[in-house]
C-alpha cells in the first residue's frame, strides 16, 4: 500500500535486518560489525579447528528465524490495518478492543474475587493472587487492558462532548438511550480489572492512556466534558476502594523499601546495556535474547533471565541501538502526530479512533519501559494493528489536506 515515506523505511528496515543477521558474512566484515561476537566465536571454536571463514551476526540463527517470521506477521498486520483503513473499511478496532477487554476484565475479576485461579481447564501457578484474565502474567494481562481502555474513554467522552449540546447531562439524564449507561460499566469494569491485575507499570501505563485520552476529550469538549471527566474518574476509584484496595497498595509499598529495585529490575537492565555496549551496531541477533543473556547475567541466579523486562533495552540488544532508535523514535512520533490529529478531524467517529489511537499506544510504550509486552504475540498483534490504523488516519488527512 501507499504508506508514507517514513513509515515504509521503518517497515523495509524491520523485515531486512533479521534476515541480514542469519546471513553467512565473511569474518572480516562480522569482527567490524560486531567484534565481541567474532572474538567470542574465535576463542571457543579455534581450539577445536572448528572456526570458518564465514560468521553470521546472529548467535542463535533458528531463533532468529523464528522472531523474524513473527515480525512479518506483526508488518503484514499493521499494512492489512493500513490498508482497509485507507480503503473506508469501517474500523472495528474500538469494538473489538472493547470486546476482547470485557471478556479478559471479567474473567481476571472472577479470578480476584473468587479465587478461581484457572486459565479454562489450566490451574495457575504463579501470579495466583491476581487478576490475570486468560494470560499467565499479571502484566501482559495489564498491558491488554491498557490498550482497550483509552478506546472506551474516548468512546465516553468524545462523543458526548460535541453531540450533546447544549445540556448534555439534561439530555442523558432523560434519554432512554442505555448507552452511556453501557460505556460507564464497560469502563468502570476494565478499570478495576486493570487495578486487581496488582501491575505496577500496567496501573501507571493506563491511567498515562486514559490521561492522554481525557486531555484530548478536555480539548475538544472544553467545559463540556468536565463533569463527565470526573464521573468516568471517580467510578472506578470508588468501587476500587470499596472492594479494597490493601493488595494493590502492597505492592507499591514495596518500592519504598531501601534496594527494592535491586532485587528486581536493576540487575536486568544493567545486564542488558552490557550487552547492548559489546554488541551496539547490529545486536546480537532477533529473537536470541535469551541465548546470549547468561553470558551477562549478573544477578537473580535462581532464574534464567530470558527477556530483558524492557523492550527498549532488548530490541536495542537484539536488533542493534540505531534500529532501536529508529523504531521507538518513530512510534513516538506516531504518537504525537496522531493526539494532535484527532483535535482536527471532522468526524466524531474518527476523532474517538485517533485519540483511542494515541492513548493505546502510548500507554503500551511506556509500560515497555518495564516489561516486555511487545515480545508477547498476543499484545504485539494489537500493538501492530492500532498502530497501521493510525498511519492511515495521518495519510488520509494528508491528503485531504492536498
Amino acid at each position: 500500500p501507499d504508506l508514507p515515506r517514513i513509515p515504509a523505511i521503518l517497515v523495509l528496515l524491520l523485515i531486512l535486518v533479521p534476515w541480514i543477521q542469519i546471513l553467512p558474512l565473511p569474518r572480516s566484515i562480522v569482527a567490524v560489525l560486531s567484534p565481541a561476537w567474532a572474538s567470542t566465536q574465535q576463542t571457543i571454536l579455534a581450539p577445536w579447528g572448528l572456526a570458518g571463514d564465514h560468521l553470521t551476526l546472529s548467535v542463535q540463527t533458528q531463533s532468529t528465524v523464528d522472531a523474524g517470521l513473527r515480525l512479518v506477521c506483526y508488518l503484514l498486520t499493521f499494512l492489512l490495518a493500513f490498508h482497509f483503513h485507507r480503503r473506508g473499511v469501517p474500523a472495528i478496532l474500538p469494538a473489538l478492543l472493547a470486546g476482547i477487554g470485557l471478556f479478559e476484565a471479567v474473567y481476571g475479576l472472577v479470578q480476584y474475587l473468587t479465587g478461581w485461579q484457572y486459565i479454562f481447564f489450566f490451574a495457575k501457578t504463579f501470579y495466583t493472587e491476581d487478576a490475570t484474565g486468560t494470560y499467565i502474567n499479571r502484566n501482559h494481562f495489564a498491558g491488554l487492558l491498557e490498550m482497550a481502555l483509552p478506546f472506551i474513554v474516548a468512546g465516553t467522552l468524545i462523543t458526548r462532548s460535541r453531540e450533546n449540546r447544549p445540556g448534555p447531562w439534561k439530555r442523558w439524564l432523560a434519554s432512554s438511550d442505555l448507552r452511556p449507561l453501557r460505556a460507564i460499566v464497560l469502563l468502570t469494569t476494565v478499570a478495576l480489572a486493570l487495578v486487581f491485575s496488582r501491575s505496577r507499570m500496567g496501573i501507571l501505563s493506563g491511567m498515562v492512556g486514559v490521561l492522554l485520552v481525557l486531555i484530548l476529550a478536555f480539548l475538544q469538549g472544553k467545559h463540556r466534558s468536565m463533569g463527565l471527566i470526573l464521573v468516568v474518574l471517580a467510578l472506578p476509584a470508588a468501587y476500587a476502594l470499596w472492594i479494597g484496595v490493601a493488595p494493590v497498595a502492597e505492592r507499591y509499598e514495596v518500592l519504598g523499601h531501601p534496594h527494592a529495585l535491586e532485587s528486581d529490575r536493576l540487575p536486568m537492565w544493567r545486564d542488558a546495556v552490557s550487552l547492548i555496549r559489546d554488541h551496539p551496531w547490529t545486536g546480537v541477533g532477533l529473537g536470541t535474547y535469551d541465548s546470549a543473556s547468561p553470558s551477562y547475567q549478573t544477578a537473580v541466579f535462581q532464574w534464567r533471565v530470558d527477556h530483558a523486562h524492557n523492550d527498549c533495552l532488548e530490541f536495542a540488544a537484539e536488533l542493534g541501538l540505531p534500529v532501536a532508535i529508529l523504531m521507538f523514535g518513530g512510534l513516538w512520533v506516531l504518537i504525537v502526530r496522531t493526539a494532535k490529529l484527532s483535535l482536527v478531524l471532522p468526524k466524531t467517529e474518527d476523532r474517538v479512533l485517533a485519540a483511542g489511537c494515541a492513548g493505546a499506544l502510548a500507554a503500551l510504550l511506556v509500560h515497555s519501559l518495564a516489561d516486555f509486552n511487545l515480545q508477547i504475540p498476543a499484545n504485539a498483534m494489537l500493538f501492530a494493528w492500532i498502530a497501521g490504523v493510525s498511519t492511515g488516519l495521518l495519510r488520509g488527512r494528508k491528503e485531504e489536506v492536498c
